[in-house]
């Protein structure tokens, strides 16, 4: 007997497909699983991907401990993903805790209507992982240093003087406290740089950074902090710490008070900027 078997996929959603080498299964957010095999069903939406090669791991603080996982994906050279711009690191994130799945894309949206600078851009994909259907996930961008991302002055490590050790550095607050390069303000708020990198940071860059910290905060909370020559409004770009707060008001994210995943830039002789946000 000859059957025709007609296939389509429910939710009319990209399917993203990822094999492990011998299907081994992903328990590290440390160790990258390397040779590791893409392919994207873009669904007529987007342009498919046939069988790139990447690595990928685990990613996540409490996120990971969930029974949905988040990942990390590294490709092993850019690759546009879904329209959106070439590069090599994307995340996919589970959005587990949120019966939704779209508070995450909202907030991203929201963000987008504001004068920050960059948000990651993300789209949705169902994602089948060694064979195994994990449901639909969120690929978006990584918080990375790029002209199509974080768009700040890239720095040398050459750069420990003058006006090139100004910027650009990307700042991490957050309470976790598990990066290379960290420190305690003095108000108590845990930063770390995330760039320059931490094999590329030097430590004349890493004391300058923090002086200009110190400086803010002994401002903030100082007498004059008002003061419109000499107070805060010297250091820190206002326009986009009110759209920053914003965001996060609105979308009731938490993460300010106890702050985790909480970005600052700090671009080469320009103020203190907020985000992204993520």
């Amino acid at each position: 007997t000859d059957y025709t078997l007609h296939l389509s996929c429910f939710t009319g959603i990209p399917v993203m497909r990822i094999d492990t080498p011998n299907n081994v299964g992903i328990y590290s957010k440390d160790e990258w699983t390397e040779q590791s095999t893409l392919w994207l069903d873009g669904m007529g939406i987007f342009e498919d991907i046939d069988g790139v090669k990447l690595s990928i791991r685990g990613r996540g603080n409490s996120t990971w401990g969930y029974e949905k996982k988040p990942y990390n994906i590294k490709f092993d050279k850019k690759q546009e993903v879904m329209g959106m711009p070439k590069h090599k690191r994307w995340c996919l994130l589970a959005n587990y805790m949120d019966r939704t799945l779209l508070r995450n894309r909202v907030a991203y949206y929201l963000a987008e209507q504001t004068s920050l600078a960059w948000t990651p851009r993300c789209e949705f994909v169902e994602l089948i992982l060694n064979g195994e259907h994990l449901g639909s996930y969120l690929v978006a961008e990584h918080i990375k240093v790029d002209e199509n991302r974080v768009n700040i002055t890239e720095m040398e490590p050459t750069d420990n003087s003058g006006d090139a050790i100004t910027g650009g550095y990307l700042l991490e607050l957050d309470f976790h406290f598990d990066n290379e390069w960290q420190w305690y303000g003095a108000s108590g708020t845990p930063f770390a740089v995330k760039y320059p990198e931490e094999e590329d940071l030097t430590t004349q860059q890493l004391e300058w950074i923090k002086s200009y910290i110190t400086e803010v905060e002994s401002t903030l909370y100082g007498a004059n902090f008002a003061d419109p020559q000499n107070g805060y409004a010297k250091y820190i770009d206002m326009q986009s710490f009110v759209d920053y707060w914003l965001i996060y008001e609105i979308c009731v994210n938490h993460e300010l008070a106890n702050p985790g995943s909480v970005y600052l830039t700090k671009e080469r002789n320009g103020k203190l900027k907020a985000g992204p946000v993520w």
